[in-house]
């Protein structure tokens, strides 16, 4: 049996097929052995999964529950927001600062200039 055989088949199952595709595809199993076989197999595989299928109620609507998950990305992510209290310079500093410098304990601020220590010809007119 071809692959894409076995995919309408699976579809047809699942009732994923619009009505003329469905027709045709309950023909083909009811004439091939092979295509009822597969038929049958996804049929028990689906009925025995949907008895294990975790019912879950959310508190909210889908659109509230997955708008808190953008505005959640988008906070992590430091996303510049019009309302947002710092200014553009300093999201833009956030997303330009490399990686490597906000994370590695080995790497270190810079040192202050050093001056020469004063040389004994200088130590002895007082310049500098």
């Amino acid at each position: 049996m071809k692959h894409d055989l076995e995919l309408q088949i699976q579809a047809w199952v699942d009732g994923e097929l619009p009505e003329r595709e469905a027709r045709r595809i309950a023909q083909r199993v009811a004439r091939d052995a092979e295509a009822a076989a597969l038929a049958a197999e996804l049929g028990c595989i689906r009925q025995a999964l949907s008895r294990h299928k975790p019912s879950r109620a959310l508190d909210e609507s889908r659109q509230s529950y997955w708008g808190k998950i953008e505005r959640r990305i988008r906070r992590e992510a430091g996303v510049c927001r019009a309302d947002s209290p710092l200014p553009w310079y300093e999201h833009w500093r956030k997303h330009m600062e490399p990686a490597s410098a906000k994370k590695s304990p080995l790497v270190t601020p810079p040192c202050p200039p050093m001056t020469p220590p004063p040389t004994r010809s200088s130590a002895k007119t007082g310049a500098p």
